[in-house]
């Protein structure tokens, strides 16, 4: 039996919805699954096919990541009592999870998932293999909930990686405490059928019905409003941006997780070029918004595998992207999209310049579409998870 943990299966969010293309991975192994997600609530579900396959042989159980003891008072007492009761079953659920479960592979989504595995910690030989969605710059922001520290303690827990980049892999590799760790390289995929879905529309009518001006070029900044995905980047060189294309809408959208939307739209405010911003919270599919897109704008500082690049490929919009950790294994500058840096985000307004050239757009998604299909859709992330999965019981087994 495989057991996966995951903090959350499936939603809007880059990592758990890659927690869905694993397991569709696993369903193509001969394994049994059994998925512990970190919702305790139980709001994950699991859908009755996954891809067109069956999922009948995977158990979805629910535990908490880390127990809630906030709220409990002495003046309280009502509330203490419910508290206390649903720790005494959180805690036998846990008992039963560990009694129980016998895995033969333990595979952890990302490092934010950690946790999920330290609320049950089986007692087990089986190999640990950890998913690292995260490069090391995740780790330096300001607003990082946890350091770097905290980042090489966890992984070095672990008999094996998978690295969803390359570039990734190379520098957590680099450093003394992982040097010995095996690893594996599968990059993400996306999900094709809703994207194939979306191609059959007319982007004009994908515009028209997300309430989105269609004499406008429609830039798209696609991600949780934070310091890390680097919205406040291109506030910065919005009037840069106007004046090479002055019909340009900026739409960003996500959710607002550290409430970051007050200062940024205060930045806007100060460049006095409101009328060529807007901000969607909270939008249950992102991949509208980026098929509705004449291009999308990623400025990050720190990703692994953006699966938003991914998406966007697969949907034939132009991609103007910083050049950090995993996006360079995506898009090569003036052929599949176009690249800047932090250094010299003039670079960046001259990709959005380039987004519109009809002609020049063309060529581009096509020609990213065409990678897309050849070195990351889905057939090969199955393929890849196997041929891993199988070395590394073969490994563990002594063969």
């Amino acid at each position: 039996m495989i057991l996966f943990l995951t903090l959350q299966l499936g939603g809007k969010t880059g990592v758990f919805k890659s927690a869905l293309d694993v397991l569709s991975a696993l369903l193509a192994t001969d394994e049994s699954v059994t998925v512990v997600s970190g919702r305790g609530d139980k709001s994950d579900k699991l859908p009755p096919f996954l891809n067109g396959v069956d999922t009948g042989r995977v158990f979805l159980k629910h535990l908490p990541a880390v127990f809630n003891f906030s709220g409990m008072s002495f003046f309280k007492p009502v509330k203490t009592v419910f508290i206390l009761v649903d720790f005494v079953v959180f805690f036998f659920r846990r008992l039963l999870l560990r009694s129980f479960m016998q895995p033969e592979l333990i595979l952890v989504n990302g490092l934010c998932s950690h946790d999920v595995w330290n609320s049950i910690e089986i007692k087990t030989d089986a190999p640990k293999v950890l998913i690292v969605r995260e490069s090391p710059r995740h780790f330096l922001s300001p607003t990082a909930s946890r350091d770097l520290d905290w980042a090489l303690g966890v992984m070095a827990e672990y008999d094996h990686y998978v690295f969803v980049s390359s570039n990734c892999r190379d520098e957590w590799g680099s450093m003394d405490a992982l040097k010995n760790i095996p690893c594996d390289y599968i990059p993400n995929c996306c999900e094709e059928e809703k994207a194939r879905q979306l191609l059959e529309n007319d982007k004009a009518r994908s515009k028209h019905s997300l309430g989105l001006p269609s004499d406008r070029f429609l830039i798209m900044c696609i991600g949780s409003l934070q310091p890390r995905k680097g919205q406040d980047i291109v506030i910065e060189n919005l009037a840069a941006i106007v004046q090479e294309i002055p019909q340009a809408l900026v739409c960003f959208v996500g959710a607002d997780p550290l409430c970051w939307k007050q200062d940024l739209e205060k930045k806007v405010e100060q460049s006095g070029l409101t009328g060529y911003v807007r901000f969607f919270l909270e939008q249950s599919c992102a991949l509208e918004w980026i098929y509705a897109a004449d291009a999308l704008l990623l400025a990050s500082r720190a990703e692994a595998m953006p699966r938003v690049v991914l998406e966007a490929m697969v949907l034939k919009t132009p991609v103007v992207a910083a050049e950090v950790d995993g996006v360079s294994e995506l898009i090569e500058h003036e052929r599949t999209g176009w690249l800047f840096s932090h250094e010299n985000v003039g670079d960046m307004v001259s990709g959005l310049k380039a987004a519109t050239s009809a002609d020049l757009s063309s060529e581009i998604v096509q020609e990213a579409s065409m990678t897309y299909w050849t070195q990351f859709s889905r057939k090969f992330l199955v393929e890849r998870y196997c041929l891993a999965l199988e070395k590394i019981k073969r490994v563990q087994g002594g063969d």
